[in-house]
């Protein structure tokens, strides 16, 4: 991290390199026919941003951009993951091409700046589902704040070995809940 300041010209180069091996990789993606490719960083903590949006910017949005493009000229969804607080970076990722945003975790982020931007992937509190409390009311509202006209899948926010019973509770509120009837309101 602290190279960013120290050494630009270093850290621009490492970052060239290793996205020129992930466009390698791309090209054999692409000549397989792929139509949604899974991929990401964690750039969040649960408060902030993991480093300033001026370094994320300046070094890793030209890296990103050089591989969403390749994918985006051959009609291939980009579904990337961060953990954490990205919530400042939603225009970056809407810029860059993102068309699929996971986890978007409820406990670090106001859910409803994600509203009708960008698909969601998570949104529901996996600390509620570890608890198995309010799961329903979690799962039911997500989907009342992100399920109109699409665009959400309805999941936890983190994967994790859940308690049987909590994570079926889960998949059971999402049944009942599953489709976008109307808006809840908050």
């Amino acid at each position: 991290m602290m190279w960013c300041f120290e050494q630009p010209g270093r850290v621009r180069e490492i970052l060239r390199r290793i996205m020129d091996f992930q466009l390698g990789i791309a090209a054999h993606y692409l000549k397989c026919g792929v139509e949604v490719v899974f991929m990401g960083d964690d750039l969040g903590t649960q408060h902030s941003l993991l480093l300033g949006r001026d370094v994320l910017e300046e070094f890793f949005a030209p890296e990103y951009k050089r591989l969403f493009a390749l994918y985006k000229q051959h009609g291939v969804l980009v579904h990337f993951h961060s953990c954490g607080h990205v919530e400042p970076l939603l225009d970056m990722f809407i810029a860059l091409g993102v068309d699929v945003l996971n986890p978007v975790q409820a406990t670090a982020n106001d859910l409803s700046k994600f509203k009708g931007k960008i698909c969601v992937h998570g949104g529901v509190s996996s600390a509620l589902i570890m608890d198995g409390v309010g799961i329903e009311a979690a799962v039911k509202n997500a989907i009342g704040l992100f399920g109109k006209n699409g665009g959400y899948f309805c999941a936890p926010d983190q994967w994790m070995p859940w308690p049987k019973e909590n994570i079926a509770a889960f998949y059971a509120a999402v049944e009942k809940h599953g489709k976008w009837e109307k808006e809840i309101q908050a």
